[in-house]
């Protein structure tokens, strides 16, 4: 069984998951406890942002590192990224604010007037209504007054005019400037995507329940005095980096392999956690590791079980994580 590609990634992503810093913890916890079903971007000055959902929190986190949540969480499952929309932004500061202009299609102008507008039938003039208004409907092109519209005079909508070249129009160029730096945007737009992350409710609920297993781990190890490290990375001799959340010295030291390795298993059900138990039995021979734990939330059948102890995996059922100290005891 190999682990390259893209089996490994998401592996890798899945294992490491338990092991979060405590701003990705408050940030789950928060869209747990809320019961957020679906995070949604806001628009800003520089497009789209996650801010509002932590705004007045006291996390101190970055836009960048918010996204970098949000896409590592949606590739473990958690999160399911949907598409929500698309804005332009300026392709030269990347500024979402823009300036809308419009220019006099003949001369380029942007001393432009407009509204509603009568053309007189009878010569062909067209002037805003107003203007025909204060002249008493007199038309100032060939003299003669307007009577009855549809008859000698019809309504033509919206017109522009150019204050500057006299260019009288129903149409008019449209042109998009940045707000911030003033480069011209619709020439040549950039596109920026935006996406909600759908939230799978249970398997936050389950990924939250097994930090606290984490938590548990440690404070066992601690009180156990063992000598352990966390998020600890061994080259296999594929050439593969894998990395276990708890290594152990029991009889050796820190310098050789570890006497044992645990793993925490994010999984909902006995078919996840049989293809997880295989994967870490390539990982386990592949890292040279003499013996494993593993700690999960979903009850192993008595196959699971053989399996698991043919391959030197002692695999342990985990109701209460104040059980865990009692297992690694």
């Amino acid at each position: 069984m190999s682990l390259k590609g893209s089996d490994q990634s998401k592996w890798e992503v899945q294992m490491e998951l338990s092991l979060l810093s405590p701003i990705e913890w408050n940030f789950l916890k928060i869209i747990h406890d809320e019961k957020i079903s679906e995070i949604k971007p806001r628009i800003t000055d520089y497009g789209f942002s996650y801010r509002h959902i932590i705004e007045g929190r006291g996390l101190d986190i970055s836009d960048e590192e918010l996204n970098s949540i949000l896409k590592k969480y949606s590739e473990a499952g958690i999160f399911k990224e949907k598409y929500y929309g698309s804005i332009i932004i300026c392709p030269e500061c990347n500024s979402a604010l823009f300036n809308i202009r419009y220019h006099c299609e003949a001369c380029g102008s942007t001393n432009i007037s407009y509204g509603e507008a009568f053309e007189h039938l009878t010569c062909g003039y067209v002037d805003f209504i107003k203007s025909f208004a204060e002249k008493d409907y007199i038309c100032p092109k060939c003299g003669k007054r307007l009577r009855a519209i549809g008859v000698d005079y019809r309504k033509v909508g919206r017109v522009y005019r150019c204050t500057e070249c006299g260019f009288t129009s129903t149409s008019i160029e449209t042109r998009i400037y940045c707000a911030r730096c003033g480069s011209r945007v619709d020439e040549n737009p950039k596109i920026l995507h935006g996406y909600s992350y759908l939230v799978s409710e249970e398997k936050l609920r389950k990924f939250l329940e097994s930090r606290n297993i984490v938590m548990q781990v440690e404070d066992s190890l601690n009180r156990l005095a063992l000598t352990y490290k966390t998020n600890y990375a061994i080259k296999g001799e594929s050439g593969i980096s894998h990395v276990w959340p708890f290594a152990l010295w029991i009889e050796n030291s820190p310098s050789a392999s570890p006497d044992l390795a645990i793993e925490i298993l994010p999984v909902s059900n006995i078919e996840e956690l049989n293809s997880m138990i295989m994967k870490i039995a390539v990982k386990k021979a592949d890292t040279g590791v003499s013996n494993a734990l593993l700690l999960t939330q979903v009850k192993p059948d008595k196959t699971t079980c053989k399996v698991g102890d043919s391959l030197n995996i002692e695999i342990k059922y985990i109701q209460h994580a104040q059980e865990i100290f009692n297992h690694i005891s």
